[in-house]
């Protein structure tokens, strides 16, 4: 990558309708106060209308009106600059939002269908299984059977400004001119019947339609008949459009004759009209329900709404990439961050493109990379590195006290008696998501198999079932999202055949009935290993069938353990977070220090996040649940005592109480890891009572068991809702709320420290640390929508203002609570990166070791470049080492736990930077006691000759 101008500190904000340009604009000054150096927008570009988020774009061209106009955005730029701040930009090039007007791209699609100059846009199979829907897209917008929809007047058929239209709900859909005729052959008839056959408008009218006779069928792809059809068919509407503008009474007489078509209801017969009008479109309209087993287009995981897009084709690319080079080129933006990389065809070639589109301009590119267990970032990738989930859970993990995991996993399986081990958990979920959400695009890739397989005499013998039953295998069994072969290049890294062989190995032992040939048949063509005597069509069919099914495993690990098995098995919630390891309960030190290293040496300034818009729990829940990892006992008192005190607002539905023990305990760790710290109002204890109800409802969607998205169960949800009411009831006879509190109370200073000793390892770890929006101080938000609630700026502002002259630590101490403490670590650390910026850029990355009785309680290293030096100390498992926020167990705590250091630092003096005390070193160690006695933890600054 090329040198340039890295950011030192990324600060995450979420635009939408009610945090535009003009709202970042007024926090620049603070954010550039607060030690920021870039802001890290989330997507800008035209979203649908109301979207929170952005990744629902319309439109790669346009700026989203609801956050502002183009000189709104050149007003926060001249902002950002003003202040030394600069901008990184999330884009979205895997998906588009599809149900909405504004995307113009497939509304083109859903017009022309195979001859829309837009069809090679999106990821369509024109061909699916199904003879019937062939050259239709699979669209599944109503909310009702089919059936339903037509007899109760749903689909209407509409007109205006010269074209027809499909109407359903609040949108309408385009319909293809060829189709028009069915519609315009009785009204003719009927005209005639008034005006004579001589009239100039009848003698029109019969023009357009033939006219439109004469249209190119959707189906055709002819370069000149597709011309010919998009030059006619806009001729042919402005014509009717001025037929029927310039005579009221066809007007008139047309929406009469729409009336009739369109049926009417109590008279199924009357809708026969519309339907076979309906059948001649380029798309086939159905129930969402069904859909999933059907949808021939590619989406962003299970989501209909989004359509993938075939970015790896250049037009497409190019169109998509327009107006972001745009804002590169005139130096707006200065780094991108890339979602979702995984859906993309060949994330390589593509992060290859945005590289040499700017390879004389510096860019600073991340990626949404999910890595799991041991697995690593492509070092052929051209980009800075990943969005930061590794070292989330890497640092989390050091707050995890792994020798109490069987107590934990004890404590769990006896309260909700699930003992389903994770392996057939991971299995189940995996299966379950293949067998419905994503049903279609593994029947759609099981069918490409069949037909390679049908054409080589080795493997003509494999039954289309089995094929499908070992694909399934091997998708469930794949230990990571995806693999990375270039097959087009015959590129397969040694990393990626270990991957493969080990996915086909496990999946042959799951299912001794398939016959193991399958497997190594399927083994084969992902390795790129051809048959004697392939033609080059043949091998091009199996190159494209390993980039499909690279397409394919990342949503089914993402739906199957990501959103299903983390909401189903919970022994400790925290460690159940993208990208981690369900089989993982901790993080050892050397392992911290040796990730660290690695991460220097490889990728020194991916971002190191803590807390994203997609985490399932902020960092400060994290870190006051970690703490329960240290109590095992208490923790499991206090769990069957609020379970006897709540027996009575169980709810029995049939054969069912709601909520089942598993429901119960993840209720119980999100209560202890959201109360907040200060005492709320009635107003907002309202407000926090409902915020748990909806991560409840949506817990319970996700671990599809009880409810589900797709089929949810109303009874049970209001069950849930109903007993999280009772339980949360502000009332002095609620046994349970007063000792919820009291428990919470006695375990959240500790939960606080975790909090800041992450914070400080987060600021100082070799890569670019990220601060999602309004995580600066406490914030126990849940997993979205509740960590995109407003954020407070003002509040924010003040704090900083007050703190921003304080060096007394102390002071700070006192009162916890409001955040100050945790503002005034970032601030003061942000600013000490500032001045040293060649310390954090180029420094090395030192591991300390700790002796003493209290060793593994602490965690140090250096940051050394040159003569300078930093030293960072921090300790953890607080629950035996402080009384409270301020106050040890005991005086002489570390007495006898010290600091090693290298033989060069021996004579070095230092500054602590949290109290500005004075430190030296005596000769080749620290001594804890005077270092953390007032504050358990340091950021020590020295240089040595």
């Amino acid at each position: 990558m090329n040198v340039g101008p890295l950011p030192r500190a990324t600060y995450r904000l979420q635009f939408n309708k009610d945090f535009s340009f003009k709202e970042a604009l007024a926090i620049t000054e603070y954010l550039s106060r607060l030690g920021i150096s870039h802001c890290y927008a989330s997507p800008l570009l035209m979203a649908k209308p109301g979207s929170t988020h952005g990744y629902d774009v319309v439109d790669y061209n346009k700026l989203n009106p609801e956050i502002g106009t183009e000189k709104e955005f050149e007003g926060l730029i001249h902002a950002l600059k003003k202040n030394s701040l600069g901008l990184i930009l999330d884009i979205v090039p895997n998906h588009m939002y599809i149900y909405h007007p504004r995307n113009q791209w497939w509304q083109d699609v859903l017009e022309n269908g195979p001859s829309s100059p837009y069809a090679d846009y999106f990821d369509i199979d024109w061909h699916p299984p199904r003879l019937l829907f062939d050259n239709k897209i699979f669209l599944p917008v109503l909310d009702q059977p089919y059936e339903k929809a037509l007899e109760n007047q749903t689909l209407k058929i509409s007109y205006a400004k010269g074209a027809f239209y499909l109407v359903l709900y609040e949108f309408s859909l385009p319909t293809d001119p060829k189709s028009w005729p069915s519609l315009l052959n009785i009204f003719a008839q009927q005209v005639q019947k008034i005006f004579s056959e001589k009239d100039p408008d009848y003698l029109e009218l019969e023009s357009i339609i033939t006219a439109l006779n004469h249209l190119p069928a959707t189906h055709e792809t002819n370069h000149e008949l597709v011309k010919e059809r998009l030059r006619e068919k806009e001729i042919i509407k402005k014509r009717l459009e001025l037929l029927i503008l310039g005579n009221s009474n066809l007007a008139v007489l047309l929406n009469k004759h729409l009336d009739a078509i369109n049926g009417k209801k109590g008279d199924p017969l009357s809708f026969d009209r519309l339907e076979k009008f309906l059948n001649q479109q380029s798309y086939r309209l159905c129930y969402w329900r069904v859909a999933n087993d059907e949808i021939n287009y590619r989406r962003f995981f299970d989501i209909f709404e989004y359509a993938g897009i075939r970015t790896e084709k250049p037009e497409v690319f190019d169109s998509i990439h327009q107006l972001i080079f745009t804002f590169i080129e005139k130096g707006y933006i200065q780094g991108l961050r890339i979602d979702h990389i995984d859906g993309l065809y060949d994330p390589y070639e593509y992060l290859t493109k945005i590289y040499k589109n700017h390879k004389d301009k510096f860019l600073y590119v991340v990626a949404e990379k999910i890595l799991t267990g041991s697995e690593k970032l492509p070092n052929t990738w051209p980009l800075n590195g990943t969005v930061g989930y590794e070292y989330l859970n890497l640092q989390n993990g050091l707050f995890v006290y792994s020798a109490n995991k069987q107590a934990l996993i004890d404590i769990y399986q006896q309260f909700t008696n699930n003992r389903i081990s994770i392996r057939d958990l991971m299995h189940v979920c995996k299966k379950l998501v293949i067998d419905t959400l994503l049903s279609s695009e593994v029947h759609v890739l099981a069918k490409k198999l069949d037909h390679i397989a049908q054409h080589h005499r080795s493997s003509k013998d494999f039954t289309a079932a089995s094929l499908k039953a070992a694909l399934c295998d091997i998708i469930v069994c794949f230990p990571v999202y995806r693999s990375y072969v270039r097959a087009a290049e015959g590129e397969i890294r040694e990393e990626d055949r270990l991957v493969i062989r080990s996915a086909v190995k496990k999946a042959k032992r799951s299912n001794p009935v398939t016959h193991s040939e399958i497997y190594q048949f399927i083994q084969s063509i992902l390795l790129l290993e051809y048959p004697d005597q392939l033609t080059q069509d043949l091998k091009t069919e199996r190159q494209e069938f390993v980039m499909r099914f690279q397409q394919l495993t990342g949503p089914v690990m993402a739906k199957g353990i990501e959103d299903t098995a983390f909401y189903r098995y919970y022994p400790l919630s925290s460690l159940n977070e993208v990208g981690s390891d369900l089989y993982s309960f901790g993080t050892t030190v050397d392992t911290f220090h040796k990730a660290n290293l690695e991460r220097l040496e490889f990728w020194p300034h991916a971002l190191l996040a803590s807390s994203t818009h997609d985490t399932k729990r902020g960092e400060d829940v994290r870190a006051r649940l970690n703490v329960l990892s240290e109590i095992p006992q208490e923790w499991a008192a206090a769990l069957k005592h609020w379970s006897q005190l709540n027996e009575k607002h169980k709810v029995t539905l049939e054969d069912e109480i709601v909520p089942d023990p598993n429901e119960e305990y993840l209720l119980y760790q999100t209560i202890v890891g959201t109360w907040p710290l200060e005492t709320m109002d009635a107003s907002t204890h309202k407000i926090y009572i409902s915020r748990i109800q909806k991560y409840m409802e949506k817990a319970v969607k996700e671990a599809k068991i009880h409810s589900s998205w797709l089929n949810p169960d109303q009874e049970h949800d209001q069950a849930l809702s109903q007993f999280i009411d009772r339980i949360l009831e502000n009332r002095s006879e609620n046994v349970f709320l007063q000792e919820l509190k009291k428990f919470t109370l006695s375990i959240s200073a500790w939960g606080l420290l975790n909090s800041l000793s992450q914070t400080l390892l987060k600021l100082t770890s070799p890569g670019i640390p990220d601060i999602y929006q309004g995580n600066e101080i406490w914030d126990f938000s849940l997993v979205d929508p509740d960590n995109r609630r407003p954020v407070d700026y003002h509040k924010r502002q003040s704090l900083l203002l007050a703190i921003s002259e304080t060096t007394n630590i102390q002071e700070l101490l006192t009162q916890p609570q409001d955040g100050r403490i945790k503002l005034f670590l970032i601030h003061k650390i942000l600013q000490f990166r500032k001045t040293q910026p060649q310390l954090f850029d180029e420094g090395i990355y030192v591991p300390l070791k700790v002796q003493g009785p209290l060793n593994a309680h602490v965690i140090a290293y250096a940051r050394v470049h040159q003569s300078q030096i930093a030293i960072i100390i921090t300790t953890r498992f607080y629950s035996t080492l402080m009384k409270d926020f301020h106050h040890a167990t005991r005086e002489d705590l570390w007495n006898d736990t010290y600091l090693e250091l290298p033989v060069e630092f021996s004579d070095c003096r230092f500054i602590n930077l949290l109290n500005q005390e004075a430190i030296a070193a005596e000769k080749s160690h620290i001594r804890l006691d005077p270092l953390l006695k007032k504050f358990p933890m340091a950021l020590l600054e020295g240089s040595y000759a």
